[in-house]
Formats: C-alpha cells, sequence, structure tokens
C-alpha cells in the first residue's frame, strides 16, 4: 500500500475541485481525503495500491 501527501498550489475557488477529487478516488478505489486550504490551495492525502495511486 502507498500513501503520499501531496499540496498542490493552484487557484481552485469555484470550480469543485475537491468534490472531483473525491469522486475520482473512489471510482478506482483510493482512500484518503481532500479539502481546500484557507490560502486557497487544495491539501489531501491519498492512500491505495500504488498502481492506482499513479493513475
Amino acid at each position: 500500500m502507498v500513501e503520499e501527501l501531496n499540496i498542490l498550489f493552484i487557484l481552485v475557488s469555484g470550480v469543485y475541485f475537491t468534490k472531483y477529487c473525491r469522486d475520482m478516488g473512489l471510482q478506482v478505489g483510493l482512500g484518503g481525503w481532500v479539502k481546500n486550504s484557507r490560502s486557497g490551495t487544495v491539501i489531501g492525502k491519498i492512500q491505495g495500491e500504488r498502481k492506482k495511486v499513479e493513475q
């Protein structure tokens, strides 16, 4: 099992990026979390098989 912490430094306001990440993670069988930060970036943790994480 692989666990990675990724921080994206992009402006994602109003585009439902966190929902998209959640939906895609569930679709391929990954666990973890994703949330918007106070600074306008997105932070998340992904857990799952390496080939699924790298997809």
